[in-house]
């Protein structure tokens, strides 16, 4: 099996880094041989150093769309970490959607919704379910007025989630017997999202670590459990486009262990009980 070695492991490092934003750690040097030895073996790659100059010199775009994904952490499960859920459907949703029926004259109201480093699919999927539940009790919305954009780096896990299949444990233990039944079908072992809630939901490929504000403006953005991963510089980048694409009435929600301190001072903090989300100042 081949092993890589520190030289090899700092240009792989550093070149994981500058096209990805993610930052491995010296003593996580092992993650290089568990999740790519066996791939390189099956490409033909001698050694990490012949992996690196097929990266880099000859721009081999399938390796390294294959690199990001590897070294991506994809860990999620539906309605994660409950209360920013919670405050979203109790709270912003009939907020946000009274304000924009107070504000819409010519053009039917919208709410846009970014869901980024969206993984498997749980989080947009639950965003989707939550807004399906309150569409119910709406009469001037409808399901066309409310898009929900999903953003992932890794191509091959969007593909996944586009599927919207799950076993018991990517389901987790966050989400209610109402929304099991109401929302998916049981397949053979299976959790099949229902394509109702899968219509909702739109998936794009997409790299936090370039320019993305081309994707456009957002009423609600979810970005939770993805920048912790980042060095603060390229946190301060990401923060700075995710206010510039944030509408002037929107809400900003991170993970429950993140922060914008000392990252940005664009945005005002609400606090709901125990957790809290940003708007614009």
């Amino acid at each position: 099996m081949i092993e890589i070695n520190d030289r090899e492991f700092k240009l792989l490092k550093e070149h994981l880094y500058r096209i990805s934003g993610i930052d491995v750690p010296q003593n996580k040097q092992y993650l290089f041989n568990t999740r790519l030895a066996k791939y390189l073996e099956e490409q033909g790659c001698k050694s990490f150093s012949d992996f690196y100059n097929r990266l880099v010199v000859a721009k081999d775009d399938v390796l390294q769309r294959h690199f990001i994904q590897e070294m991506t952490t994809h860990e999620s499960s539906f309605v994660r970490d409950i209360t920013p859920f919670l405050i979203f459907e109790k709270k912003i949703l009939p907020k946000m959607g009274k304000q924009k029926i107070a504000e819409a004259k010519f053009m039917p109201p919208t709410i846009k919704i970014l869901s980024a480093g969206c993984s498997l699919g749980q989080e947009p999927y639950s965003i989707a379910m939550i807004v399906h539940k309150w569409l119910s009790t709406q009469k001037v919305f409808c399901k066309k007025f409310v898009s929900i954009t999903a953003v992932d780096i890794s191509r091959k896990i969007l593909e996944r989630a586009k599927k919207g299949i799950y076993l018991d444990n990517e389901i987790g233990k966050g989400i209610s017997p109402e929304f099991m039944e109401g929302y998916f079908t049981s397949q053979g072992g299976h959790w099949a999202v229902k394509s109702i809630i899968k219509s909702m939901v739109n998936f794009k490929e997409l790299n936090l670590a370039e320019p993305f504000t081309s994707i456009g403006t957002f009423d609600v953005i979810f970005c939770r459990n993805v920048i912790i991963y980042f060095p603060i510089e390229l946190k301060k980048r990401i923060i700075r486009q995710f206010y510039e694409m944030l509408n002037p009435a929107g809400v900003f929600i991170m993970g429950a262990s993140e922060s914008i301190y000392n990252i940005s001072d664009d945005f005002v903090t609400i606090h709901e009980g125990s957790s809290i989300y940003y708007i614009r100042k």
